[in-house]
């Protein structure tokens, strides 16, 4: 957690900033499907996956927050 102190949600950024190239993007998005992958291969699902729940560490950098409705999938 001490990595992301400091960082914002995708949501307060695209609030703030409107929204972004994809070229702006592309790390966000790799880091967010990168961390759904290794959620799905240990059989879990996020359950609530939203702007709220992506943190930005930079404009390259993404991770996965809020499992508190995780849960196995069939």
């Amino acid at each position: 957690i001490t990595p992301l102190a400091g960082s914002h949600s995708l949501a307060d950024l695209v609030a703030e900033f409107g929204p972004q190239a994809p070229r702006c993007v592309r790390g966000i998005v790799r880091d967010v499907v990168a961390g759904l992958g290794c959620l799905h291969a240990a059989g879990l699902g996020h359950g609530r996956l939203h702007l709220g729940n992506i943190i930005v560490t930079s404009w390259s950098h993404a991770a996965l927050c809020d499992y508190g409705t995780a849960h196995l999938r069939p």
